[in-house]
């Protein structure tokens, strides 16, 4: 970590993640994410860095690190946006005082995404292709990827588009003024009980070769 922080020019990070709870050792996947955290602790205490947190893990795996854990993540990123709402496991984060940040916050825009998402046997209509986020942002004079960057934002969730073009990066940043209504809120809720449910990022059985995301919406078949 300092060869790290000599190389960024830095004296300290002001998070550091652990982007998954399984590691690799000698060829061989565990789940290693209590002795990980125990190390980013480290991290804290020596000032290398202000906030630790976490990635991917699943209510059990939350729960169990917080009952060991000395430092408290301070967030936990995780993929969620309107074909994955994890509505409970958000609200159980804002319990613990624990923010969330998302990824792939506008669905199947980043290639690997979209890669993934054609493996898939019932993959719902690309996100900004969605009827009901058309209908939203054009009564609200946004454009889909703002109504779901938007959306997240009213959840009080972080959201992390990622954009090569200048003009999507200014379409993105401009979302906070996309003033979605409870209604609309309503209508998004909608799209999971009417089956428009997808997790993009599944790499637990291709590479991990361990389950992931286990009871959490979208979670991989067994």
């Amino acid at each position: 970590m300092q060869l790290n922080l000599k190389e960024l020019g830095l004296d300290y990070l002001d998070m550091a993640l652990m982007h998954f709870p399984i590691g690799n050792s000698n060829g061989t996947a565990s789940y290693d994410y209590v002795d990980t955290w125990r190390n980013m602790e480290k991290l804290v205490t020596s000032k290398t860095a202000r906030f630790i947190g976490i990635s991917n893990f699943n209510v059990e795996q939350v729960n169990d690190l917080l009952r060991s854990a000395t430092i408290k993540p301070k967030v936990h990123q995780l993929e969620t946006h309107p074909y994955l709402q994890q509505t409970d496991f958000i609200a159980a984060h804002k319990s613990a005082n624990i923010s969330v940040s998302a990824y792939a916050p506008l669905g199947d825009t980043h290639a690997i995404y979209a890669t993934m998402a054609r493996m898939k046997r019932d993959k719902p209509t690309p996100l900004l292709q969605n009827a009901v986020l058309a209908d939203i942002g054009k009564a609200r004079n946004c454009t889909p990827a703002q109504v779901s960057i938007a959306w997240n934002l009213r959840r009080g969730v972080a959201v992390h588009p990622k954009a090569a073009n200048p003009e999507h990066q200014k379409e993105n940043f401009e979302a906070y003024k996309c003033a979605l209504t409870a209604e609309d809120d309503t209508k998004i809720a909608a799209l999971q009980r009417e089956g428009e449910v997808m997790r993009y990022w599944d790499i637990c059985r291709t590479t991990l070769r361990l389950p992931c995301y286990v009871g959490l919406e979208g979670a991989p078949a067994a």
